[in-house]
């Protein structure tokens, strides 16, 4: 996945400007607090909430993170690369401002 900050290099001021309608946008971060085992739903609510959480404080943008996952390859399994994908496609259905990955 592509961070924010590797992202924000092509980002020039003009096209922040164009997504964030304030000048000096706070971008909330949502940890998807993958674990082996958990199941999705449960995995979904948390992310849910926490992003419902962040959306009520006014934030003006979202970057979903895959918080708690362990790399000790570069390469990532594919159940959590599956669940990390659902999770996302369920909250950006429920995003009300700006989000990145």
């Amino acid at each position: 996945m592509i961070s924010f900050r590797s992202y924000s290099v092509y980002f020039s001021m003009p096209k922040l400007q164009q997504v964030f309608p304030v000048k000096k946008p706070v971008i909330g971060m949502v940890h998807i607090q993958y674990r082996r085992g958990i199941e999705l739903q449960k995995l979904i609510d948390s992310t849910l909430h926490d992003m419902e959480a962040l959306q009520n404080c006014g934030i003006d943008g979202l970057i979903f993170e895959n918080w708690g996952l362990e790399y000790s390859s570069p390469n990532v399994k594919k159940d959590e690369s599956s669940y990390l994908c659902k999770v996302i496609d369920v909250a950006r259905r429920k995003a009300r401002v700006p989000y990145g990955i």
